[in-house]
């Protein structure tokens, strides 16, 4: 049986020093960090305390703390936080305790698969090739959690880097690999939830979405506070329907897309809530829909956003190697309009509602918006990796921007190229 070095005592220490801190200097605990990194029950504890305070929008300290451990009724009392704080008073957070408490809870998840393994390979007819597939990614993924902070980078890994056969790649050609992003962009009412759906069906199945492509079909998780019950079965169905699925691309579909729905949960609860999810499901791509429901804070605010972002969602990206689709609003639309080529294509990845740092961030911007000349037409656009995505207009050919419509089925809730050429021409007019 595999044992844990037995340097658990460090590693509570960090813990200890970390949370003391926090509490005495009123800090929230690091996006990056939740209850489930702690090897102490009783730090899981006091961490899931800093968790609920941060939801609440309610500063830590002694007394605050103290109440949230009450409500748990964890049996820890005021006395025992005050002496907590005491030991570390003059103290200041140090990084370092946040990266040895993840580094351990990496190493502890490492282990209980490496010891799994030597469980399943205890049995002499156990299938070593089935056993190395089912394990091989767990263990890539504890691997890779290890590494944080500088990487310096092979210049004969750069040099003899072969593009066209990179395993990394997801969808297009290099548009999305693991690890990636996208940001789907639109007004209010429009249709990007349906578009979400649409494009999640079209991974799962490993069916081209408006001739973007995908390596294989793809684990697709879709969570998501937009839609009721209702609304979901009408998209679904309006998928399998509008597509056609054939029997091999049906059963993809019902293996490989999970839909879950969350109203509750928001910032460092949502980002727990997403670890726990990739966990479970062990999905390539993930969609947020609508990212407003899940970051709970004003996105305006650039450095809740870098934060969240950068400390809370990149983590993970890298960590599972998952690709993460966000749904969001844009602003308000203009009165007027231009068809500069700046316009058509780096201006509408600024249009959605917050910080800049969205464009910053995702590695490519899908806008859906109205045309200004008909309300039966739509244009679907890319920005910064826009040639790489591989996206085809109604004839065929590559564009970076293509006109779509909804379905001409009244009944069926599914996007379609436009059926005749006046279709294609009322959508002339570009909002941006």
């Amino acid at each position: 049986m595999v044992r844990l070095r037995k340097d658990d005592f460090d590693i509570r220490d960090a813990e200890r020093a970390l949370l003391a801190v926090s509490i005495k200097d009123s800090l929230h605990l690091p996006y990056n960090l939740t209850p489930e990194y702690f090897i102490d029950p009783e730090h899981a504890d006091i961490a899931r305390a800093l968790v609920t305070l941060k939801e609440r929008n309610t500063r830590p300290d002694e007394i605050t703390v103290s109440t949230v451990l009450r409500e748990f009724k964890t049996g820890i009392d005021v006395n025992r936080i005050n002496l907590l704080v005491s030991d570390y008073e003059f103290r200041t957070l140090n990084p370092e305790w946040t990266e040895s408490i993840i580094s351990e809870y990496h190493r502890r998840k490492c282990f209980k698969v490496i010891e799994a393994i030597i469980e399943q390979l205890s049995n002499p007819s156990a299938d070593i090739s089935v056993i190395v597939n089912e394990y091989a990614q767990r263990l890539k993924t504890c691997i890779g959690s290890f590494k944080s902070g500088p990487e310096l980078i092979d210049k004969d890994l750069l040099l003899n880097f072969n593009k066209d056969a990179d395993e990394e790649c997801l969808l297009g050609n290099r548009w999305l690999c693991k690890g990636g992003s996208l940001l789907i962009s639109g007004q209010s009412g429009i249709g990007k939830s349906s578009l979400a759906i649409q494009f999640a069906a079209s991974c799962a199945t490993g069916r081209d979405f408006f001739g973007i492509k995908m390596v294989r079909p793809l684990k697709t998780l879709v969570i998501q506070a937009e839609n009721d019950l209702g609304d979901l079965s009408e998209q679904i169905k309006g998928v399998i329907s509008g597509l056609k699925l054939n029997d091999t691309e049906h059963s993809n579909f019902m293996k490989n897309l999970e839909i879950v729905t969350d109203y509750e949960s928001m910032g460092s609860k949502f980002l727990d809530i997403l670890r726990r999810l990739i966990d479970e499901h062990k999905p390539d791509i993930v969609f947020i829909d609508p990212l407003f429901s899940f970051a709970g804070f004003d996105l305006s605010n650039q450095e809740l956003t870098s934060s969240f972002l950068r400390q809370g969602l990149l983590p993970i990206q890298k960590q599972y190697g998952v690709i993460i689709v966000a749904v969001h609003h844009t602003t308000k639309p203009k009165n007027e309009y231009t068809r500069s080529e700046q316009s058509n294509f780096m201006d509408r990845a600024y249009t959605s509602y917050g910080s800049a740092e969205f464009v910053n961030y995702f590695r490519d911007t899908m806008t859906l918006s109205r045309k200004s000349e008909s309300k039966d037409t739509y244009e679907l656009g890319l920005t910064k990796r826009r040639k790489r995505s591989g996206m085809k207009d109604h004839q065929g050919e590559p564009s970076d921007a293509i006109i779509l419509k909804h379905s001409s089925d009244s009944s069926l809730i599914f996007w379609e190229y436009p059926s005749t050429a006046s279709d294609t021409k009322k959508g002339a007019q570009n909002i941006f």
